[in-house]
């Protein structure tokens, strides 16, 4: 059975260039999907949590700040990614 494997097919030349150029865009697509996607939940959690104050529900309130906790450490973890790629890429 065919298998493929981890290592490039092409180690050198214009294609190897290539390969690791589409690589790249690949990676830095996910990531700023993915820092987007967490930008907008952060945004819309704020939102709701900016609502729940006004509630004064204690334990909605603490919820939220979890939540809220929870999405700033998601933004951390894209910014590492970001800087992780860039660093991989020089």
């Amino acid at each position: 059975m065919w298998q493929m494997s981890s290592e490039p097919f092409f180690n050198c030349g214009p294609f190897a260039d290539a390969a690791r150029n589409i690589q790249e865009f690949g990676s830095n697509l996910y990531a700023g999907h993915y820092f987007d996607t967490t930008m907008k939940h952060q945004r819309e959690l704020m939102q709701e949590y900016e609502e729940v104050l006004l509630s004064e529900n204690k334990s909605l309130i603490l919820q939220k700040q979890e939540e809220l906790e929870m999405c700033e450490s998601m933004i951390a973890l894209a910014t590492k990614m970001f800087s992780y790629i860039d660093e991989y890429a020089q």
